[in-house]
């Protein structure tokens, strides 16, 4: 592994600079003028999946199904991960859940 300029020294890269410029001089080099860039979605966590494939299934017989096939243990993780993965930003949280019945 080389840095940029280390690189170019060696002659291992003709210039430096990023994808884009990258992608500029690929574009100049086959004649091309008119071009543009699709960035593709992230792909989903397998939770994010789970519930589009589910997506037909009202919100009842959804929560049902996953509970029904990891069990209720599984779910009731499963949901408080959800949670913490929906919160943006820096959250401070306890090593344990509190349920009181």
């Amino acid at each position: 592994i080389w840095s940029g300029v280390d690189a170019k020294r060696l002659g291992l890269v003709d210039e430096l600079g990023g994808l884009d410029d990258a992608i500029a001089e690929a574009a100049n080099l086959a004649g091309v003028e008119n071009y543009g860039l699709k960035k593709l979605p992230k792909y989903k966590s397998d939770f994010e999946q789970l519930m589009e494939d589910l997506g037909g299934a009202s919100a009842k017989s959804k929560q049902a199904i996953i509970q029904e096939e990891i069990g209720f243990e599984a779910y009731t993780i499963l949901k408080e991960i959800k949670t913490a993965m929906e919160n943006k930003g820096v959250q401070a949280r306890m090593p344990f859940a509190l349920r009181i019945k």
